[in-house]
């Protein structure tokens, strides 16, 4: 019994992780692909 404890916590434990790393891949992308955006409006606007 205390071994299935263990190994739940070690499962919620890395599920909070991936969960963390998927956040921060998603703003890092967006902030990504609004510069890329923004470079493109640039670009119009100079043309």
């Amino acid at each position: 019994m205390h071994q299935d404890i263990k190994s739940t916590e070690r499962l919620i434990s890395s599920s909070w992780s991936l969960f963390d790393q998927v956040e921060r891949y998603r703003h890092i992308s967006a902030r990504y692909k609004t510069v890329v955006k923004r470079n493109s409006e640039d670009h119009q606007l100079l043309m």
